[in-house]
């Protein structure tokens, strides 16, 4: 029988191991077929093929703008109206907004008794009901931090440099790998101010410290509901018994924790009911893994596949330029996606600088002059980059031309809601904050310097 020290050796064997000792509950006579609700009905056909679905694992590959949450919803839906109780329903979202849109639809629908949850708010009922541990950041910052002064920072006198950020840069590093992507502490290093060093040991003290002392922060919310899963037979089993079918939003997105942690909740019957885009995995950073969703087929052989082809969101051209960059992709399922009829037709223009601050004037200059011609809000505009650290010199110059903005600052661990952008006002954040908002016009710094960053990564 596995134990959660395993995860860190071979974590699919983990989950091979207790699928062969998973308890099938008897089959629900409950299931009985019912018509398709309206809201199902009213689908366009690659959705309404994917809420349909009667049981068993399936991937929904969904590209931006098809109606993911739309699918997802009806999926419910269609659940609930064949006979599924709406509490043996779990539906889990990247992060606290779309949990809530989640909810909100489904309320709407008049479904209020279904599981709508992140990640992060599931694991810490697993970890509270397991352990009795309570979420305490500031208590456990002082305790990484005394750890890493007293057990782990050597300075040398002779350095005039003060290196004692790095090492602590280094500890929650190697700490945060080894907790989302289940690395072993083995294949870990740490900087200790003078030199490398093997991970393995002061890993394995700071997590045995922690344990003494039953804080946690967010990462630890999904780690150890992950373990205690894998060690506790009565808990895991309690859990899978809870939920009859599991629909996962985003699913390219999810670390390897996550990952395994969802395939065991689902076990025996695998109701997995999993969206996301192999084409826009952009949380590589947090752990995340494209090739999750690549080997949905693989891990599930008897799984289907329904690809979501239509955009609904963007504009003709924007669909046009997108596929046509995205085709280039080697890892990816092929799909032929398309706009929508209705879709306006929309404009694409790129210009050639010769340095970031180039970029600066052609940009705002480019805002100014759309404004202008047409008269809109400066709530309509949006810019976007890759790197936080773009923020201060872009809102430097939109103050200077008097552009009024607002910055958005990046989420923090706790999943909570972002803070809302003000109106009126253009909106500065990162490509990964904009993730699933719209904005009337677009400018988009840096594309460059992106593109080479992302095949550097490939390559790799």
């Amino acid at each position: 029988m596995p134990c959660a020290d395993d995860l860190h050796t071979d974590p699919e064997a983990v989950w091979r191991a207790l699928k062969t000792r998973a308890e099938r509950r008897p089959r629900q006579a409950d299931e009985h077929g019912a018509n398709r609700p309206e809201f199902v009905i009213s689908l366009d056909p690659d959705q309404a093929g994917a809420a349909g679905h009667h049981s068993g694992p399936i991937r929904v590959l969904a590209p931006a703008g098809s109606g993911k949450t739309r699918t997802l919803t009806a999926r419910i839906a269609a659940l609930i109206d064949r006979g599924i109780p709406a509490d043996e329903i779990l539906a889990l979202a990247f992060n606290t907004r779309a949990a809530q849109e989640m909810s909100e639809r489904l309320q709407q629908l008049g479904y209020d008794r279904v599981q709508t949850r992140t990640f992060h708010s599931l694991g810490y009922e697993m970890v509270r009901q397991a352990l009795g541990w309570k979420l305490d950041l500031a208590g456990y910052q002082r305790l990484v931090e005394e750890f890493v002064r007293t057990q782990l920072y050597q300075q040398d006198e002779d350095q005039a440099l003060d290196r004692s950020r790095l090492v602590l840069e280094s500890f929650q590093t190697a700490l945060r790998r080894l907790r989302l992507e289940l690395l072993h502490p083995s294949d870990l290093t740490l900087f200790n101010g003078l030199e490398n060093l093997d991970a393995a040991g002061p890993l394995g003290q700071f997590l045995h410290r922690q344990w003494q002392t039953r804080i946690i922060n967010f990462d630890d919310m999904i780690y150890f509901a992950l373990r205690e899963l894998v060690d506790d037979r009565k808990l895991r089993r309690s859990w899978q018994a809870r939920f009859r079918f599991i629909l996962v939003d985003e699913f390219q997105d999810l670390n390897l924790s996550q990952l395994i942690l969802v395939r065991i909740l689902a076990l025996p019957e695998n109701n997995l009911f999993v969206v996301g885009d192999d084409d826009q995995m952009i949380y590589g950073w947090r752990g995340a893994d494209v090739g999750h969703i690549l080997d949905f087929d693989r891990v599930y052989p008897d799984a289907q596949t329904v690809i979501l082809r239509t955009n609904y969101r963007s504009a003709q051209h924007i669909v046009r330029h997108a596929r046509r960059l995205i085709e280039y992709n080697s890892a990816r399922v092929p799909k032929d996606f398309r706009w929508a009829p209705q879709a306006p037709p929309g404009s694409i223009e790129l210009s050639v600088c010769r340095d970031f601050q180039s970029q600066v004037d052609s940009g705002l200059s480019w805002i100014a002059k759309i404004r202008q011609q047409t008269g809109c809000d400066w709530g309509d505009f949006a810019i976007l980059f890759r790197l936080n650290e773009h923020a201060v010199p872009l809102s430097g110059a939109l103050a200077d031309r008097n552009m009024p903005h607002t910055a958005v600052e990046e989420l923090n661990e706790s999943d909570a809601e972002p803070p809302q952008i003000r109106p009126d006002r253009i909106a500065l954040m990162t490509i990964h904050k904009a993730k699933g908002k719209e904005f009337r016009f677009v400018v988009y710094f840096n594309l460059v310097q992106a593109a080479k960053s992302d095949r550097q990564r490939a390559e790799e």
